[in-house]
Parts: structure tokens; sequence; C-alpha cells
């Protein structure tokens, strides 16, 4: 289980777009460079330019924590939610008991177990490839 990818999905309705976006892009070079397990992170903004959702995938267990424990919630998160309302972080994945609580916190709108499917996203890295 320690194995199997793990991922969430984070919504803000914005405040202040430009800063969100500006801070947006700092945290996730900040992410990039400290979380190796931290596989996908990528923001995308609602058409009419009102939400965010941010994509986050771990490639397991220990790399879900790790974010948790890292620069991205202790320093960013809060400064993000002071620019945007936080209304949902939805988790995919087989989550563990330590997971589990650690998200406890964030208060998560779901937890969603994985029953069926196929994950084609396990590709090789690109060496020096960044958005």
């Amino acid at each position: 289980m320690t194995n199997e990818p793990i991922g969430w999905t984070v919504t803000w309705d914005l405040k202040d777009r430009e800063a969100f976006k500006a801070l947006a892009k700092e945290t996730a070079q900040a992410v990039e460079k400290a979380e190796p397990e931290t596989v996908l992170y990528e923001w995308c903004v609602s058409e009419d330019g009102a939400k965010v959702t941010l994509l986050e995938w771990f490639s397991g267990l220990t790399g879900a924590k790790a974010h948790l424990n890292g620069i991205a919630v202790s320093k960013y998160l809060p400064k993000l939610n002071g620019l945007g309302n936080l209304t949902a972080i939805h988790v995919y994945g087989n989550v563990d008991q330590e997971l589990r609580g650690m998200l406890v916190g964030l208060k998560p709108a779901g937890i969603h177990k994985e029953f069926c499917g196929f994950n084609r996203l396990a590709v090789p890295a690109t060496p020096g490839l960044s958005r």
C-alpha cells in the first residue's frame, strides 16, 4: 500500500487573484525543489478567474506525509488562505490511519478510495523539465 499514489485537490475562491497567482508560482517552485516524492503539482484557474484548484499527487504515503510536514503547508498554505477562501479538499487513494489523522486539521470534504481503474501517468521524469 505504501507505494500506491496518493493525491488530492484543493480549491479556493479567490479574493486577490494576482497576488494569489504569484504566491502559487512561488509555492510550486519551493515544492519542486524540496519534495522529490511530489510527482504532480499543478495549479488550474477557472475560466472566469474566480476559482483556483491545485492538483497534488505523491508517489506514495511517504511523499504525502512529507508534503503535509513540509514548506507548502507550514509556510505557504496560511498565506494562500489569506488571499483566497479554501472551499474544498478531496483526497484520492488508499489512506492509512496516520495520514488520515494528519489530514483532519485540513478538514477534507471527502476521502475517496480507489476501487478500480488504471494509471498511465507513472512515466519517467525528463531531467531539467520544468514549467
